[in-house]
C-alpha cells in the first residue's frame, strides 16, 4: 500500500522549509536578468539539493504526507540525483530534460502525497495544488524548445513563487490545525 498511517502529528516546519527554498529560487531567478545555462543549472541544482534534504528529514519524521518512509526517502534520493546531474550540465538540451523530468516526477509525487494525506492532514489541497503547479511547469517546459531553456528564468521564477506560496499556506494551515487550544487562565482573588 502506498499510503501509510501517520505515526506523528503533521509538522508545519517541513512545508515551510520547502516554501523558503522555493521562494529563494524565485528571488534568484528574478534578480538575475539573463541567466546562462551554467547559472540556471547551478540555481536549480541548489533548489533540488535543498528540497532533497527536506525530504530526507521528512522521511525521518514520516509526517505531513502519510507516505511511508521509503517513499519519502526515494523522493529525497531522486532530488539528490537531479541536483548532482544539474550541477554538471553544460548543454541546454540536457538541462532542459533534467528540469522537465524533475518537475513531472516531483509534481506527481506531491499529487499522490496529497491524496494520501486526504482526511489526515488539514490543508492537503495546498499540497495537491503545488503538485499540479510543479507538473504543469514540466509540461510547459516540454513544449518549449530545449535550446531556449536559459530564457525560461521568468517562468521558473513564477513557478517558484506559486509553489512557495502554496507550501507556505500548507504550513500555516497545518500549524493552525495542530496547535492545541489555549485554556483560559483563571485568577483567584483573595479576600
Amino acid at each position: 500500500m502506498i499510503c501509510d498511517s501517520l505515526p506523528r502529528p503533521p509538522s508545519w516546519r517541513l512545508p515551510v522549509a520547502r516554501s523558503v527554498v522555493a521562494l529563494g529560487l524565485a528571488s534568484a531567478a528574478t534578480v538575475w536578468q539573463r541567466p546562462t545555462i551554467a547559472w540556471l543549472g547551478t540555481a536549480f541544482s541548489a533548489y533540488c539539493l535543498a528540497d532533497a534534504v527536506i525530504f530526507v528529514a521528512a522521511a525521518q519524521r514520516r509526517s505531513v504526507t502519510g507516505l511511508p518512509f521509503w517513499a519519502l526517502l526515494m523522493r529525497g534520493v531522486a532530488g539528490f540525483g537531479a541536483a548532482i546531474a544539474m550541477a554538471q550540465v553544460t548543454r541546454p538540451e540536457s538541462l532542459h530534460a533534467l528540469i522537465v523530468g524533475w518537475a513531472v516526477v516531483a509534481g506527481i509525487f506531491d499529487i499522490v502525497s496529497a491524496l494520501c494525506a486526504r482526511g489526515r492532514v488539514d490543508g492537503e489541497t495546498f499540497l495537491g495544488l503545488n503538485g499540479l503547479v510543479t507538473a504543469f511547469l514540466g509540461v510547459i517546459l516540454s513544449i518549449l524548445p530545449a535550446s531556449a531553456v536559459a530564457d525560461t528564468g521568468d517562468l521558473i521564477a513564477v513557478y517558484a513563487t506559486m509553489a512557495g506560496t502554496l507550501l507556505l499556506l500548507l504550513g500555516a494551515r497545518i500549524a493552525v490545525s495542530t496547535t492545541p487550544p489555549r485554556r483560559p487562565v483563571v485568577v483567584e482573588r483573595s479576600v
